[in-house]
């Protein structure tokens, strides 16, 4: 618990405007894209939420917060745009949240050497939105641009979205990073000494600057096609992935229904492909031959709606909240080749639940599958058996060579039979950079429940649902002191 000696401290470091305890903006700060989790079971999860929040406007100041933090124990968690839903972001040990969204100045753009270096509160909207005005792209990018920032998607990995397919992952474009370590040092990596912090969920140190590489812009060709059966459909996609596309996804019947029932307006096949291709006149001939080749056995739509998919790519993948009221997204990366097997697996695993798949173009061969469940939180034993569905999700994707998508919060108890030995080496890094352990703790490489806790109370709610309802509603009586001590008993990574 943060003391008011510890806020008159911080408030001397930023001001009094850029710092915050009002309990409505600590509230705000304690959800993410995830929010219709029940408040119970995050209490189940042991969560604080937080004591402060600190808008900083520099290096310099988180330098001088982390340093205050470090000395004085305070567990601390940075928040970028807040656009996951894996609870990646969310204050679980209390103390300090750092709101990421005032650097964002685009600092440098250098259209000769082909680089910008940019502040990593600034969103991937924005920076692409400047960087047409000189002349200039981005290689990849996110599905949530419109709020994601720069940290964010390096922080997560930035493994799938728009562009990833033609130049790879989003750490492939990284020239330097400026990371803020634990105890408030601050570094500057180079390309390969990058790949430590990429993908490190905000664990390893805070990055508040960096520099990407940036590609001349380019036309892009977009293309759109209906298949009438699921086979057909995904056939095409490892062929066309093997062409390099700018973007390669697929939309399932079930996501194209609900679509319709937003009042988009769509043909409801079985699968939807859309591919976008850049390059030169002479590169766009070429590889626009091999997709009508490749296609040929789909239903093409005129370029104006391919182009019309390609510029809501933003805001589609969620449209369709309203018919919820809420939504269940898990993400798994899978092989292109399985893509196939992949959805029949889906769509047998949700018999009797409304649902979609939006798919996110990847790299090496592979794609994932954003899979989108409809629900209520308000039908609280219903919702409960539609959210144990995550843990089948991790099983299905290790069938098929591939894993969850992203760990944060929720998914950290797969990250043993994710990396096997690999994750005591990534626990030894991590108390090597922060031997506190106060960087958003209590995640990724440490999972919050034990293993065998998260998979009986998963077991619990799909099959007596009403039972863990009745456990929640009585974690309401607990005190939160208590459940935390329970869970270091039990194992989970308590701070």
């Amino acid at each position: 618990m943060i003391s008011l000696k510890d806020v008159t401290i911080l408030t001397g470091i930023v001001d009094e405007e850029r710092i915050s305890t009002e309990k409505s903006e600590l509230f705000c700060y304690s959800r993410d894209l995830g929010n219709s989790i029940p408040d119970e079971l995050l209490k189940a999860y042991g969560m604080l939420g937080p004591d402060v929040v600190i808008l900083p406007e520099n290096t310099e100041e988180i330098s001088a917060i982390l340093s205050y933090a470090y000395e004085n124990d305070i567990p601390v968690t940075t928040r970028g745009g807040g656009s996951w839903a894996l609870g990646g972001a969310l204050p679980m040990d209390g103390g300090i949240v750092i709101d990421m969204g005032k650097l964002n100045e685009i600092k440098t753009v250098n259209k000769g050497d082909g680089y910008v270096t940019v502040g990593a509160g600034l969103t991937w909207k924005r920076l692409m939105d400047n960087l047409v005005s000189h002349g200039l792209m981005v290689g990849a990018h996110p599905s949530s641009s419109v709020s994601a920032t720069i940290g964010g998607f390096l922080a997560t990995g930035g493994g799938a979205g728009t562009g990833v397919p033609q130049y790879g992952t989003v750490g492939d474009q990284v020239l330097s990073l400026t990371v803020v370590r634990a105890d408030g040092n601050v570094i500057r990596t180079d390309p390969w000494s990058s790949w430590l912090f990429v993908g490190s969920e905000g664990t390893l140190g805070i990055i508040t600057e960096a520099t990407l590489k940036v590609f001349t812009l380019q036309k892009l060709q977009h293309y759109l096609f209906y298949f009438d059966s699921i086979e057909s459909g995904t056939d095409v996609l490892q062929k066309l992935s093997e062409i390099r596309p700018y973007q390669l996804s697929f939309l399932d019947r079930g996501f194209l229904y609900l679509l319709n029932q937003a009042g988009e307006h769509c043909l409801v096949k079985e699968l939807a492909v859309a591919v976008s291709i850049s390059g030169s006149p002479e590169e766009l001939k070429l590889k626009s031959e091999k997709i009508e080749k490749i296609c040929a056995a789909g239903q093409q739509q005129p370029d104006y709606v391919a182009r019309d998919e390609y510029e809501n790519r933003f805001r589609i993948g969620l449209v369709f909240k309203c018919l919820g009221p809420s939504l269940f997204v898990q993400e798994i990366r899978v092989p292109l080749r399985f893509i196939g097997k992949v959805v029949k697996d889906i769509s047998t695993l949700l018999k009797g639940y409304t649902w979609g798949i939006e798919s996110l173009g990847s790299d090496t061969g592979s794609i994932v599958l954003s899979v989108m469940i409809l629900g209520d939180e308000r039908e609280e034993i219903e919702y409960l058996r539609t959210f144990s569905l995550s843990a089948n999700f991790g099983a299905l994707a290790a069938k098929y060579c591939g894993t969850v998508y992203g760990i944060g919060l929720h998914n950290a108890v797969a990250m043993r039979g994710i990396h096997h030995e690999g994750l005591d080496r990534m626990r030894e890094m991590r108390l090597t950079l922060d031997k506190r352990n106060i960087l958003n703790s209590g995640k990724t490489t440490y999972p919050r429940i034990p293993v065998l806790f998260v998979a009986m109370f998963m077991f619990m709610m799909k099959t007596v649902p009403f039972l863990v309802r009745f456990m929640l509603d009585t974690m309401k009586y607990v005190p939160i002191g208590l459940l935390r001590f329970g869970l270091s008993i039990v194992g989970g990574k308590i701070k």
